[in-house]
């Protein structure tokens, strides 16, 4: 159960607290505080942590990070506790158990989003390949009249993907990067072509390019080699392209929470978002989540991706 200490004491589901919230936004920090410690006998440690989630955490001083944050509400760092650091918390398997259940699937609700926008949607897409191979969005694309930016940082991908997608319309725009921490260029770590060719790793494999190789399948290290690629950040390639999109996909496998933040941090509101969540972590899920919720997205989990939407 998430947030037990706060559901326990004040006798009222989260979502109860979040709606709260929701109706104090807009109002400076030492009110929020005196509302809810006045009028619902919240602690001031209480108070602190559900009012700094609602304002955004990560984006002020008062917590570092996800885990600080969840710290701040019951301790939730005790070894086997909730929060607990250790690699069974990784699995998906833990996420969709305490996940609330969905009855759509992404693919329902990309249909639903391509309907409202009557075949028009402004999207993003990060970790583009080559526009076809494990990719769901290609036929979306090709068939309707989607507008939006392609990003993709391996040069020998980039070209499959300029040559996959003739943009008669000049609708598309490619990117040849990754999405980084800052502007610059990084290593980033591919399966060697070579080593699918011979058949030594699954065909797969070819779609696990990441920079984050140690939070990735360890099967797969000795097979991996760097490759330097150039870096942007979401701030730098939304100034560069403008618009706001209406869709955004991540898939890097395992950058995702951190290109989700900068996201957040921007202010992109999608009407949807698609991030694969199979290379970070629980912590950074769940997280990440609820950062979605609170913004008025329904969250749900579809194989490995966290959707979100609001419609």
């Amino acid at each position: 159960a998430r947030y037990p200490a706060i559901e326990k004491r004040y006798g009222e589901p989260m979502a109860y607290w979040f709606k709260v919230m929701a109706k104090l936004e807009g109002r400076r920090y030492p009110e929020q505080m005196k509302h809810l410690q006045e009028n619902h006998g919240f602690s001031r440690e209480h108070a602190n942590a559900l009012v700094m989630y609602s304002r955004g955490s990560t984006s002020t001083q008062r917590f570092a990070g996800p885990k600080e944050y969840f710290e701040s509400i019951v301790g939730l760092s005790k070894p086997g506790g909730w929060y607990a650091d250790n690699d069974d918390r990784r699995e998906l398997d833990w996420l969709r158990k305490e996940h609330p259940t969905n009855p759509k699937t992404a693919r329902e609700i990309l249909n639903q989003m391509n309907s409202i926008k009557n075949g028009c949607v402004d999207f993003l897409q990060i970790g583009a390949m080559d526009g076809i191979k494990h990719d769901d969005l290609h036929r979306y694309i090709k068939s309707n009249d989607w507008a939006g930016v392609l990003v993709e940082p391996l040069p020998d991908m980039f070209e499959r993907l300029l040559e996959n997608y003739d943009n008669p319309k000049g609708l598309l725009k490619f990117e040849c990067c990754a999405i980084g921490h800052e502007d610059g260029e990084t290593d980033i770590w591919r399966v060697d072509p070579a080593a699918i060719e011979s058949g030594l790793v699954e065909d797969w494999a070819d779609g696990c390019t990441t920079m984050k190789p140690e939070n990735h399948l360890p099967q797969l290290n000795q097979y991996r080699y760097a490759v330097k690629v150039k870096t942007k950040t979401i701030k730098t390639l939304m100034e560069q392209y403008g618009g706001l999109p209406d869709f955004i996909q991540i898939d890097t496998e395992g950058f995702d929470f951190d290109i989700f933040m900068q996201c957040y941090n921007y202010g992109l509101k999608p009407m949807v978002y698609k991030i694969e969540i199979a290379h970070i972590t629980y912590n950074n899920t769940v997280y990440m989540r609820h950062l979605l919720e609170t913004q008025g997205y329904k969250t749900f989990i579809d194989g490995y991706d966290l959707i979100a939407y609001q419609f």
